[in-house]
């Protein structure tokens, strides 16, 4: 059996030069890597989470590394007013945002004994309002600029449930369709998504067509 090479990039060299990609939750674990790479492949980054001192040296870590710049910005993203700060950083620094990575998360383990009943609150307002409230800000600046981005959810299944219902809501509006696919595509299958979009949003005549459509354009950044 041929061993195959894990190293191999997937992407081009430089397939996101010129691209701005901004990610909550930036400064540590899954955010860091993925700022590494979208950095590796061309891109400027703005990082963000709650403590400014764990982005700065990722932001150096990263930049050394490739050479191309990273912007570190403290934002707690449960809080609208600085998700619109880092917002209008964000726009002062590099002009335009094309992606949007909502992994911002809050995680911990408790015994039932000892949680607090604000413990929920905590976790909710950080992963679903943190991802809610960043969406809906970039998303008014995008709608007014007319311009075309790419948001990415990195959720979890309650989430996406909430998601789910959004796309009910929005089932006769096809300019949504992009967007929606991208949000129920998180966390699962390709052909789940397909289904969906079959029996909930599309008349009978416009199946097919809209739909490769729809999957084609969230392959591009």
């Amino acid at each position: 059996m041929s061993q195959q090479n894990f190293n191999t990039p997937m992407l081009k060299e430089d397939s996101l030069k010129d691209k701005v990609i901004i990610i909550t939750g930036g400064g540590t674990g899954l955010g860091k890597a993925m700022g590494k790479y979208f950095s590796e492949l061309g891109a400027k980054l703005i990082i963000t989470s709650r403590k400014i001192d764990v982005l700065q040296k990722t932001a150096d870590e990263i930049s050394s590394l490739t050479k191309n710049e990273v912007f570190p910005f403290a934002c707690d993203v449960s809080d609208y007013k600085q998700v619109e700060d880092l917002l209008k950083a964000s726009i002062e620094k590099f002009d335009k945002i094309d992606v949007l990575v909502n992994n911002a998360a809050g995680n911990f383990i408790s015994p039932t004994e000892r949680l607090s009943n604000k413990a929920f609150d905590i976790i909710i307002n950080i992963v679903l309002k943190g991802t809610y409230n960043c969406t809906l800000a970039f998303g008014k600046h995008w709608i007014e600029k007319k311009q075309s981005a790419t948001v990415l959810n990195i959720v979890t299944t309650y989430s996406g449930r909430v998601l789910h219902l959004s796309f009910h809501l929005q089932r006769q509006k096809p300019e949504y369709l992009q967007s929606l696919v991208r949000l129920l595509l998180n966390g699962r299958s390709m052909a789940y998504v397909l289904m969906q979009l079959h029996r909930d949003f599309f008349q009978p005549k416009e199946r097919g067509k809209d739909c490769c459509q729809a999957i084609f354009k969230i392959n591009l950044i």
